[in-house]
């Protein structure tokens, strides 16, 4: 069977690609107290259609939470919600795909609880935390290249 190059790139439509809402650098978990850290940003590129998400933290992390709101609107809609304690796989959205589109604003919440005598900062090592919150989507095919985008920035509401 012989195939054409330009007939098999036809068939491509969409490309899977992971977005990534990452730690707000320089949070602090008090000792012995439930913070919750708020992350997030304005979704800056083409659209993205998500369809399944992964949470993640260290040991502290109890449930991380994504959500998006479309611009001029206070309503908050749920992407995803995970125990970032579970096995690190990516879940499912309940509900079936969802769309972010440019100048949404994206944001993750992650609770932690420090029952520790000393205060955790933020970090890579295991005796630090983390808030991540991992996005799958998929885009349409295109030649160009197109670098995934992130958020990294400690969410403010505007």
């Amino acid at each position: 069977m012989k195939f054409s190059k330009q007939k098999i790139i036809s068939n491509i439509k969409k490309i899977q690609k992971l977005y990534s809402i990452i730690f707000y650098p320089f949070f602090q978990l008090p000792p012995q107290q439930t913070t919750n850290v708020h992350i997030g940003c304005k979704f800056r590129r083409n659209p993205i259609e998500v369809f399944a998400f992964r949470a993640h933290t260290h040991d502290k992390g109890r449930v991380v939470s994504a959500y998006l709101s479309r611009p001029n609107t206070e309503n908050w809609t749920l992407i995803g919600k995970g125990n970032p304690q579970w096995p690190q796989g990516f879940f499912t959205r309940v509900g079936g795909p969802i769309t972010i589109h440019k100048w949404d604003q994206v944001r993750a919440i992650c609770t932690f609880d420090n029952n520790e005598e000393h205060l955790v900062t933020d970090g890579p090592n295991r005796e630090d935390e983390m808030c991540n919150m991992y996005l799958m989507y998929t885009i349409p095919y295109t030649f160009m290249p197109n670098k995934a985008p992130q958020c990294w920035k400690k969410y403010e509401i505007e």
